[in-house]
């Protein structure tokens, strides 16, 4: 059994009460003034790394998410979903990670609102996560849309942002387990994440 840290940035719409279904665990303690929540739930990742090297701007689609379901089975409801691009090894350069060109636009990989819909409407999903700053691809933060952000967060959802080592997380079989603390009325912080791989 191996373990792989996962470092995020959490973003959480103030109010989340959520439950972790599938029989896994949810913990919540009070540290000076701090309330810290951990989440102990399986974890499924799209490794579509080689598709983003070759496309800065590609979008994880719902048809992608269904071959995954193809080669590795249902995703379990109250799974943590991640996809890998490899954008994390970008960092700590910041015009890197924007990828910006001539014209000021950003070019990096996100989600689509189908797969979103998908994996927290109908496979009920606890959260998601990603390498890139936003949900949103660069094309679309470049013109200040952040409509797939604001669909999971206007769920009572969290999602990760800025995960590292998804290299080493195998797109099935492994546990994760996620804590953060929340600070009244805040809308995001520093995550600690890492991966239990059997």
């Amino acid at each position: 059994m191996s373990q792989a840290v996962l470092h995020g940035h959490y973003f959480l719409f103030f109010g989340f009460a959520g439950g972790v279904e599938f029989g896994l665990r949810e913990a919540h303690c009070v540290v000076q003034g701090f309330f810290y929540t951990l989440y102990v739930v399986l974890a499924q990742l799209f490794d579509v790394h080689e598709e983003a090297a070759k496309n800065p701007d590609y979008t994880l689609s719902l048809d992608r998410v269904k071959k995954w379901e193809k080669d590795h089975g249902q995703i379990p409801a109250g799974a943590f979903v991640a996809m890998r691009t490899d954008w994390s090894k970008r960092w700590p350069d910041a015009a890197k990670i924007e990828n910006k060109d001539a014209n000021g636009i950003a070019h990096y990989p996100g989600w689509t609102l189908p797969a979103l819909k998908y994996l927290y409407e109908e496979r009920k999903i606890t959260a998601s996560g990603h390498e890139t700053t936003d949900t949103d691809p660069g094309l679309a933060t470049t013109k200040e849309d952040y409509s797939l952000e604001t669909y999971i967060l206007s769920t009572n959802h969290y999602q990760i942002e800025l995960l590292t080592n998804l290299d080493q997380v195998p797109e099935a079989g492994a546990i994760v387990v996620v804590s953060f603390p929340k600070p009244q009325g805040g809308s995001g912080f520093p995550a600690r994440v890492f991966a239990i791989i059997p």
